[in-house]
């Protein structure tokens, strides 16, 4: 079966993604050499990310379609980790996530955030090999496999074939590619 909306989000997507998945700090977690500070700088990265999200997910529930399950806020797994290893909340960030305004724009979101699931259990198995495993606790934090959003994915990509109209999915690809953004905002080292 196509599905039209996947296709053109991940194609609208892909520079950004690759972007991510080359130059963000998670990049640096996904190899089995990274270091523990490189681990809380990514962390800290996350977090500031998902301040955002959680509150444009959560703003945006009454767009989350029947039959996608409801968003779970990522920010307390992570702050709890945060805690764990001495390092207080980071600051939100400047710049504003707008919130979904329609069920394609919600979808868009969902997108990275659900796809950004699947990276998280390649990370989680590269930080189970690395040699900071010990020092992160992994089967208690946020990479854990028992966390309450995994598995979405499967669902995620049903929910975008129900998008046929082209305005509904460039309205998609526009949120996911802003989520993206967002995520790069947050998470490519800063530059002094």
């Amino acid at each position: 079966m196509c599905n039209l909306a996947l296709n053109f989000i991940r194609d609208c997507t892909s520079p950004l993604h690759a972007k991510l998945d080359k130059d963000s700090l998670l990049s640096k977690i996904a190899r089995a050499d990274c270091s523990y500070a490189e681990y809380q700088m990514a962390m800290c990265g996350l977090a500031r990310a998902y301040q955002q999200i959680d509150i444009a997910l959560l703003a945006g529930a009454p767009y989350c379609p029947a039959g996608l399950p409801s968003y779970v806020a990522r920010v307390p797994f992570l702050l709890a980790d945060l805690q764990q290893m001495g390092i207080t909340s980071p600051a939100v960030p400047d710049s504003l996530l707008t919130p979904p305004s329609n069920c394609a724009s919600y979808l868009g979101m969902r997108y990275v955030i659900e796809g950004a699931n699947l990276g998280a259990k390649v990370i989680a198995i590269n930080l189970s090999r690395s040699g900071i495993s010990t020092q992160i606790m992994l089967a208690n934090s946020f990479w854990s496999n028992t966390n309450p959003w995994q598995n979405c994915w499967p669902i995620m990509v049903r929910m975008l074939a129900v998008l046929q109209s082209r305005a509904e999915i460039a309205q998609s690809a526009w949120a996911a590619r802003l989520t993206f953004r967002h995520f790069i905002n947050c998470l490519l080292p800063q530059k002094e």
